[in-house]
């Protein structure tokens, strides 16, 4: 996973800038959105990215880890999906504006139903919609807090707001939406 805490180091290193407030400036925001970078774990992918881009900034040496963890594979297209859904699909203010309800019971309900039913799931990214749908449809309502509705409002999300590649992070990454 992406360590905010050492892209934000890098940014400072690179824009000579000694504190969160002096990087947000010279990064052309408000004085807090670095300070709340860190508190809230994220980033704006899509502007730092910009800026690099401006700047002929490395986005691997930017954004990948110092230090590899062993043998462990990192994909920065699956890290920056996977801060994407956490900033879009997943928070609560797009579930709201997308369902008119709060709190996000598609995100509970697809974390429940993947934690159930992945292992031994085959899944590729080329795929991966088609499974998670599947997983759904498929899916024995055990309790009363579950409904054919919810499970109606899961597919429907899912076939119209998430791509393959969204499903294939979140059917591997499942387990890291639970904590946000």
């Amino acid at each position: 996973m992406i360590n905010i805490e050492e892209v934000i180091n890098k940014l400072k290193d690179i824009f000579n800038a000694k504190t969160d407030v002096e990087l947000s400036r010279k990064l052309g925001f408000s004085d807090r959105v670095v300070t709340t970078w860190k508190q809230r774990n994220t980033l704006n992918f899509e502007k730092i990215i910009e800026i690099a881009v401006k700047k002929d900034i490395d986005l691997n040496y930017l954004f990948k880890p110092s230090k590899k963890g062993n043998n462990v594979e990192f994909d920065l297209l699956e890290e920056f999906v996977f801060f994407s859904l956490k900033r879009t699909l997943f928070s609560p203010s797009f579930v709201k504006k997308i369902l008119k309800i709060e709190p996000n019971p598609i995100k509970e309900f697809l974390i429940k139903v993947t934690k159930e039913s992945i292992k031994g799931l085959d899944y590729s990214r080329n795929n991966a919609k088609l499974v998670l749908v599947n997983l759904v449809k498929n899916y024995k309502i055990k309790s009363i807090l579950d409904s054919q509705t919810k499970k109606e409002n899961t597919i429907k999300f899912i076939e119209e707001n998430m791509s393959n590649l969204d499903c294939y992070v979140f059917l591997k990454y499942f387990d890291k939406f639970e904590l946000i």
